[in-house]
C-alpha cells in the first residue's frame, strides 16, 4: 500500500482551520498586529566629543536614537533631515551657538504651524546669560547623569524597554 502525504488525507482527517481560505486562516490574516512606536530621536549638540559621547550612550540605553552634532549649524542641518523629538544643546559652540540653534528651530516651528521641539540647554554660564535663550530646561555643567535622566523622563516620558 502506498504511503499517504498530509494533502492526500480525506477531508474528515484534516485538522480544522488549516486549509488556505478557511475561516480560521482568514481571521488570522485579518488580525491587527501591534506595531511598536518608532524610537524617539534626541539631537545632542556639543563641541566636546566626550560629553556628546556620554550623553549619546545614556540616550541610547534609554531606548532612543541619539543624533549627534558638533555645532549648531551641523545640528540644524541634521534636524532638517531627521526631525528630533528633543534637542539637548550646549550654549557655547563654534559656527552657530546653542541659543542661535534654538531660536532658529523655534522660528521654523512657528512658520510651519508646529509645536516647538522641546529643548534642554547645557551650560556652565550664569543665569543672567540665559534670560533670552529659548530653552525649556537648563542642565548646568558639570551635571549628574541622574539629572539628565530626570529631564529625559520629563520631556519624553518613561524609558522604553530596550
Amino acid at each position: 500500500m502506498a504511503s499517504r502525504t498530509r494533502n492526500d488525507r480525506p477531508r474528515s482527517e484534516r485538522p480544522p482551520g488549516r486549509r488556505p481560505g478557511s475561516a480560521t486562516t482568514r481571521a488570522a490574516m485579518s488580525t491587527t498586529i501591534p506595531v511598536a512606536a518608532p524610537p524617539c530621536r534626541v539631537l545632542i549638540v556639543d563641541d566636546e566629543p566626550a560629553i556628546a559621547h556620554v550623553m549619546a550612550l545614556v540616550v541610547e540605553q534609554r531606548g532612543c536614537v541619539p543624533l549627534v552634532a558638533a555645532d549648531g549649524q551641523e545640528a540644524l542641518d541634521l534636524a532638517h533631515v531627521q526631525p528630533p523629538d528633543l534637542v539637548i544643546t550646549d550654549l557655547m559652540m563654534p559656527r552657530l551657538d546653542g541659543a542661535g540653534l534654538l531660536a532658529e528651530l523655534r522660528a521654523e516651528s512657528r512658520a510651519e504651524g508646529r509645536e516647538p521641539i522641546p529643548a534642554i540647554l547645557m551650560t556652565g554660564a550664569r543665569a543672567a546669560v540665559l534670560a533670552d535663550v529659548p530653552a525649556d530646561a537648563v542642565l548646568v555643567k558639570p551635571f549628574r547623569i541622574e539629572a539628565l535622566l530626570a529631564l529625559l523622563d520629563r520631556f519624553l516620558g518613561p524609558a522604553r524597554p530596550g
